[in-house]
This record gives C-alpha cells, structure tokens and sequence, in this order.
C-alpha cells in the first residue's frame, strides 16, 4: 500500500487504517493511522469510526475553504 514501507516499517508501524473521507457522497481524501503490529482491533477500528469521522470531514472542510 505505501512505496515507502521499508521505513514506515523501520519505524515500528505495522498496522495500518485507512478511514475514507466522505463529503456529499464524494470521496475526499482519507485519513492514515499507523502503529505497530496488531494495534488496530475490530473494537479500536469502531471507536476510530464512531469517534474520528466527523472531526476527519471538519477538517477536509477547512482544507477546501483554504
């Protein structure tokens, strides 16, 4: 998924969610969470998605409004 995994390896981080971001039906970018192995459990990948979604769509918000 990332073509500089060797380093993102070297950093510890082996695990890996890639949220979508979308607005209006539209795919706006995604947000990248990285940690080490086996950080991201079903039950942390439902916190991520009940508590980070809307704070993720402010932000791509923001960005557009430049």
């Amino acid at each position: 998924m990332f073509p500089d995994y060797p380093l993102i390896q070297s950093l510890g981080c082996e695990s890996v969610v890639n949220m979508p971001v979308i607005l209006g039906g539209e795919l706006v970018g995604t947000l990248n969470m990285l940690d080490v192995a086996g950080y991201y459990t079903a039950e942390r990948v439902e916190l991520i998605r009940r508590y980070i979604a809307v704070p993720a769509k402010l932000a791509a918000l923001v960005a557009a409004k430049g």
